[in-house]
This record gives structure tokens, C-alpha cells and sequence, in this order.
């Protein structure tokens, strides 16, 4: 999983590793922006993972993209990109998370929750 938190002008990230498995941020959207959130995974098959993405706005957490669409595919060269601006206040975002999932799994889905969910 990764956790960005913004604050006072600077991102700090929170990365945590399991069995050789990881997953990065290659870009955070800038806030008040409709950037995509980015990343690359490593040492997984990309076929046999998706990433399941959240946003934090207002101290709610959120699913990304959408609820029809829970998880994002990871593309062959192992990079990832998800549209996390698809609705209400999401430019306001001020924490993301990133978790690498089984492609069959069934996340979690977050509709202004006070924590973030964790598989």
C-alpha cells in the first residue's frame, strides 16, 4: 500500500513492501487539478493484479474511479493510471491510497468513510 498525505506544501509517502511486491506513485495529481493519480507496480504479474485506489476529501474516504469500476488494470509495462477526479469535490483530495490486489478480488467500497479501507 501507498498513503500520500499533502500538507504545508510538501507530499510525503508511506510505502509498505510484502513478498518482493510494490507499488509506486509516479505522479500525484497537483490539488485543485483533474490530473490522473499514476503509478508503476513491481514484481507481480500484471495480468493477475489490479491496483484499488482512494482518495481522501474533507477527511472522507473515497473509491477510485467509481463504484462500477473499483480497481484499475495494471498495463503491461506494469504502470497504472486512474482518473480520481470523477465526481463531487475529488480536486479537494488531500491523501491518497494505492493498494496492489489480486485481479479477482472484490474491493471495498468507500462512500465517505472516516478511515481508509485496507484489504
Amino acid at each position: 500500500m501507498i498513503r500520500v498525505r499533502r500538507g504545508f506544501g510538501f507530499i510525503s509517502s508511506l510505502v509498505m513492501l510484502a513478498k518482493a511486491a510494490s507499488i509506486d506513485f509516479t505522479h500525484v495529481p497537483v490539488w485543485m487539478t483533474h490530473e490522473d493519480l499514476t503509478g508503476v507496480v513491481r514484481g507481480v504479474p500484471a495480468a493477475e493484479h489490479a491496483v484499488a485506489v482512494y482518495i481522501c476529501v474533507g477527511g472522507s474516504w473515497w473509491t477510485k474511479p467509481s463504484f462500477d469500476e473499483p480497481v484499475t488494470a495494471i498495463d503491461v509495462d506494469l504502470s497504472w493510471r486512474c482518473d480520481v477526479t470523477t465526481g463531487g469535490a475529488d480536486t479537494l483530495a488531500t491523501q491518497y491510497a494505492a493498494f496492489l490486489v489480486p485481479v479477482a478480488w472484490t474491493p471495498y467500497l468507500a462512500d465517505g468513510v472516516a478511515a481508509c479501507p485496507t484489504p
